[in-house]
């Protein structure tokens, strides 16, 4: 057999080192390539990841405290909103927010809380109802942002019938708007019934109507069909409703009427010398009249026996 020649080997062997050598360096700068590129993919993706948490605080100032709520929190629960604090504001209504902790436009991430003072409303001053008529009481405390309410209806002897005798909260004072002002109503003077005081006496009248708060006058005349000191007849009809406090006029019986006195009338015949009667005189005495009746004076005779003799008088009724 022959053998190759040994610098024929030792060539190929220097050119196959070489070769293995370029091999690995290729390798470890594919490697290394392979690594940046995976760096650069990773920091990418993980600035994309921040971009999409971050979140633009909106403006929520003048919008009630549920809507900024819901467009803070979006589709994802991005932002969480926290009510701070309340306070009056007379140009923020009631329940909106009146200012935010972080201004709007800052970029939170998500999960990030916003702290907000929201409005109690504003204060506004009472007025003052008692007298008006209804309608006009709930005219004058809505225009001071205030809800009227009518607690109770009552008798008034004062207040006209559908006017307001009171308030339950002090006219003038300062309160929160949209509170409740409660008032209360006039009926009108208290309604009554008259009761039967007709035969009666006037003790037992007066007490009745006393109790019916009624008052009583009183007068007095003859009668010949109801007996002395019960009453004859009253004013206002029983069972009337009427005005408490109205006065009721009662008539009482004085009883029969008494029979006349007699009347006197002189005789025709009656004469006396030197005088003559030229008309009759008649005297009557009422039967309530308590005066003495009146004597007439005639004229005087001599008799033959010398005395003084009386006229002769016609006694007639």
């Amino acid at each position: 057999m022959q053998k190759e020649p040994e610098g024929e080997t030792d060539s190929q062997k220097n050119s196959q080192d070489s070769s293995k050598q370029t091999q690995k360096k290729r390798s470890k700068k594919g490697l290394l390539i392979a690594v940046i590129l995976c760096f650069l993919i990773a920091g990418a993706g993980y600035h994309f990841y921040q971009k999409s948490l971050e979140r633009e605080v909106p403006n929520l100032v003048n919008k009630s405290f549920d809507s900024a709520k819901a467009e803070a929190a979006g589709d994802d629960d991005s932002l969480v909103l926290v009510e701070l604090d309340q306070a009056y504001s007379d140009t923020v209504k009631k329940g909106n927010i009146i200012s935010q902790d972080i201004k709007a436009g800052t970029i939170l991430k998500k999960g990030d809380t916003i702290r907000v003072t929201v409005s109690k409303g504003a204060l506004v001053t009472i007025p003052d109802v008692a007298g008006k008529k209804k309608a006009k009481a709930k005219e004058t405390i809505t225009n001071a942002k205030l809800i009227m309410k009518v607690s109770d209806r009552k008798w008034s002897d004062k207040v006209a019938k559908g006017k307001v005798i009171s308030q339950d909260k002090k006219a003038g004072e300062k309160i929160e708007e949209g509170n409740t002002i409660s008032v209360v109503i006039s009926k009108g003077v208290e309604q009554v019934k008259v009761p039967k005081v007709e035969g009666e006496t006037l003790e037992e009248a007066q007490k009745a109507l006393k109790k019916a708060k009624l008052k009583v006058d009183s007068s007095r005349t003859y009668s010949s069909s109801v007996e002395e000191g019960k009453i004859i007849s009253q004013s206002i009809a029983s069972g009337k409703t009427v005005d408490k406090n109205t006065t009721v006029k009662v008539v009482i019986s004085l009883g029969k009427e008494p029979e006349p006195e007699p009347v006197y009338r002189p005789s025709s015949s009656s004469s006396s010398s030197g005088s003559s009667s030229s008309g009759r005189k008649s005297y009557r005495r009422s039967g309530s009249s308590s005066s003495s009746s009146r004597k007439s004076s005639g004229s005087k005779k001599k008799s033959s026996g010398g005395g003084d003799s009386i006229n002769n008088w016609n006694l007639v009724n």
